[in-house]
């Protein structure tokens, strides 16, 4: 897993999502990768959803304040924030069991949050909006324009993907790159 403090790119593509669904945040439980630097990333998490109730999960990190099972395998919550390491390709199953589960085994007039971040150094970022397309957001997904989003820097960039939708109340898609170049997503329905 990446260290939270050495990722500024990640952290501005995230508060820039964050702002953009407030106060849909506000009063979520939220299920989290934790990473190495789990300190960083449950603060990160409070300061922009402004929950209290936020539970960290990783199989390969020991930490205090990680609970060490897969992700996978606990009970969903209404907000899951999955940052996984890997692209769409060795990470997508995943995605897609604890997607259906949010769907199925919450609440069906209950808010709900997914937050999935993938690699794109196995896969193009062309080939994970196509995967997200039709495995989320059921082929109404529409990319209309990237917008750079502060100045890019020999140590990364964030663009913002500026899209339409017809599948969820809210999305904000984010590239990003520190030590390699991601794609992060934010749905709300």
């Amino acid at each position: 897993m990446k260290d939270y403090s050495k990722v500024p790119c990640k952290r501005q593509a995230q508060t820039i999502a964050f702002a953009s669904m407030k106060p849909s945040l506000q009063k979520h439980k939220v299920s989290a990768l934790g990473g190495n630097d789990p300190m960083s990333c449950l603060h990160h998490l409070r300061v922009c959803t402004r929950s209290s109730d936020i539970v960290l999960y990783d199989l390969n990190v020991k930490h205090p304040f990680i609970t060490n099972k897969d992700i996978c395998m606990q009970p969903v919550t209404s907000f899951m924030d999955l940052d996984w390491e890997g692209s769409y390709k060795t990470c997508g199953n995943q995605t897609l069991q604890i997607f259906n589960r949010m769907q199925n085994e919450l609440p069906s007039n209950q808010q709900k949050c997914l937050g999935i971040t993938f690699c794109l150094r196995c896969a193009s970022l062309e080939n994970t909006v196509a995967w997200l397309n039709e495995n989320i957001f059921f082929d109404t997904l529409r990319v209309t324009a990237k917008t750079l989003k502060g100045k890019p820097s020999f140590r990364g960039y964030v663009y913002q993907i500026e899209h339409t939708q017809e599948t969820f109340i809210h999305s904000s898609i984010m590239q990003y790159r520190d030590t390699a170049h991601m794609l992060q997503l934010y749905l709300i329905w």
